[in-house]
């Protein structure tokens, strides 16, 4: 495993830690107060403080076209919610909150990696070295306020009484702990590979599904603008793609020593 200098993990991996813990529990907080459907128009709101932080960083530099993105994918989102969203101060004030937490937890996580690999190369094990750093901060943060709230219900939960419930709590969070663990190595990988403004991006796929699926299962009926707000935020993933995809092909370029028509000059005999 990697020995991460103390400065980083105290400047980078203690932090990120302290921002999972936080993100799940003000995420989870909010529902108490809001539905789905609002708790998603407002997390879908996430890749503009991506934007901002990665460019506050220097992970990304500012352009037209990725605020265009942004904006595209974020009301579309927003456009495909709209008309079953019930504002409720308290929720509001926590999922934008955790949103914004959440946020800065992955830029600092894209920190986090190229620091890995200016100290180190390129490992082959640095997402595991991520997660092997950041989640104990994340347990100890979500610790003491899971005690704090919840420690009286476990001393009377008939799942602590009875030893077949008691295992079968055991399992399913194992299997949970499982699911948790490919989740956080597949988006970290993805960070590592992109940026952490690509997961966000990415993310609004999961958004549009939510939405969905709150059709099909629940019942939630879609509306014109609805459909048009769908539309709006699938466009905005795919110009992102293309984005990125002009951005490859022209980096490509001048590694060819092919820039904007112009071949790479001869310089010495040897080139010939």
């Amino acid at each position: 495993m990697i020995a991460l200098p103390t400065t980083i993990y105290w400047k980078l991996a203690v932090p990120i830690g302290v921002c999972t813990a936080l993100d799940i529990m003000l995420s989870n907080m909010s529902l108490f107060y809001i539905t789905v459907t609002f708790y998603t128009i407002v997390k879908s709101g996430g890749n503009v403080w991506n934007l901002l932080f990665s460019i506050f960083l220097g992970h990304q530099r500012p352009s037209w076209p990725l605020v265009a993105v942004i904006v595209l994918i974020s009301s579309g989102i927003g456009l495909a919610s709209y008309g079953s969203a019930h504002f409720v101060l308290h929720g509001f004030v926590l999922v934008l909150a955790a949103s914004v937490i959440g946020t800065l937890r992955w830029v600092l996580t894209q920190s986090l990696l190229q620091s890995m690999e200016d100290n180190y190369g390129a490992p082959r094990n640095k997402v595991l070295a991520v997660v092997y750093y950041v989640s104990p901060a994340s347990a100890l943060g979500l610790l003491p306020i899971a005690l704090f709230t919840e420690a009286s219900d476990y001393t009377s939960s008939r799942f602590l009484l009875d030893l077949q419930l008691l295992m079968m709590s055991l399992f399913f969070v194992f299997i949970s702990g499982c699911l948790a663990f490919v989740l956080i190595f597949i988006e970290i990988s993805l960070v590592k590979k992109t940026s952490a403004l690509s997961l966000g991006i990415a993310g609004s796929f999961k958004d549009v599904t939510q939405v969905l699926l709150a059709v099909f299962i629940f019942g939630d009926e879609l509306i014109a603008i609805n459909v048009f707000g769908l539309v709006v935020a699938t466009c905005g993933v795919l110009f992102y793609t293309f984005i990125k995809h002009t951005t490859a092909e022209a980096a490509g370029d001048c590694r060819n020593g092919k820039v904007q028509g112009y071949r790479t000059v001869l310089t010495s005999s040897s080139d010939v």
